[in-house]
């Protein structure tokens, strides 16, 4: 009997667990990443096919929709660094914005915009930047360029007028199905990668400097590999394959 009455608690248990979660919304459009900044959290979808960021607010209404206008034979392909009151004093939303060569395949522009579109700053032929805090509270913007694509990195730091809502880096990108996870990582990080079946290729891994640190061979029956980083130092490092890039935190 008591067993009976164990089994019964249990089961009501688990679905008093079940019912607290509950579907809220769909959105639409592509892969939904959400940001908390200073004054307001929101979700937000790049369309590249019309070069446009949608921006929701918290009840899923639209906050902003901004079109952006990429020099010719550019097209968006990413934003990173959501923010306000980093890169100025205002209240706006900023964002870095990936523009993709799509007539020469000479790489990435990477641009400030704000929430209505206007460009801020042109930080050149770059595809990743991160903002960071120094010993001493001063703030800073690391911006990894190409200095002879897809070769040669060279690293721009800026210093930054306005304030972090963290003091951790948040590491986003365009194809978050296919991003390295966990991220930042101080022991197993998976390396996530796209190529057809039959598609054999060299992942080179570098470090902030543009140094090669390894080169694994990689195949297209899998879509990952477990890189061991426990001997690595802790920064930034970048992983190729064809002309893909992404990045990884050791910390």
């Amino acid at each position: 009997m008591k067993k009976l009455i164990l089994f019964l608690l249990l089961g009501l248990l688990e679905l008093n667990i079940i019912a607290q979660i509950n579907f809220e919304q769909t959105l639409f459009g592509g892969s939904v990443q959400h940001v908390k900044t200073h004054l307001k959290s929101v979700y937000y979808i790049v369309n590249i096919n019309t070069n446009q960021i949608t921006f929701y607010n918290e009840n899923y209404s639209i906050y902003k929709i901004v079109t952006i206008n990429p020099p010719s034979g550019y097209k968006v392909n990413f934003i990173t660094n959501v923010s306000d009151m980093l890169f100025n004093n205002d209240n706006l939303l900023e964002f870095t914005c990936g523009l993709r060569d799509t007539l020469n395949n000479t790489g990435y522009l990477l641009k400030l915009y704000d929430e209505n579109g206007n460009e801020l700053f042109n930080f050149g032929n770059a595809t990743s930047a991160y903002p960071y805090q120094t010993f001493n509270s001063q703030l800073r913007f690391s911006v990894f360029r190409y200095s002879n694509y897809p070769n040669n990195t060279e690293t721009d730091v800026y210093s930054l007028p306005g304030t972090m809502i963290t003091g951790k880096v948040n590491i986003e990108n365009d194809y978050p199905k296919y991003n390295p996870y966990p991220n930042p990582s101080s022991s197993i990080i998976n390396l996530k990668y796209y190529l057809k079946n039959s598609e054999v290729e060299i992942l080179n891994i570098f470090n902030s400097s543009g140094q090669l640190i390894e080169a694994i061979k990689i195949g297209g029956a899998l879509d990952e590999i477990k890189l061991d980083v426990t001997n690595y130092a802790k920064g930034l490092y970048f992983y190729k394959y064809k002309n893909e890039t992404k990045k990884f935190i050791v910390e």
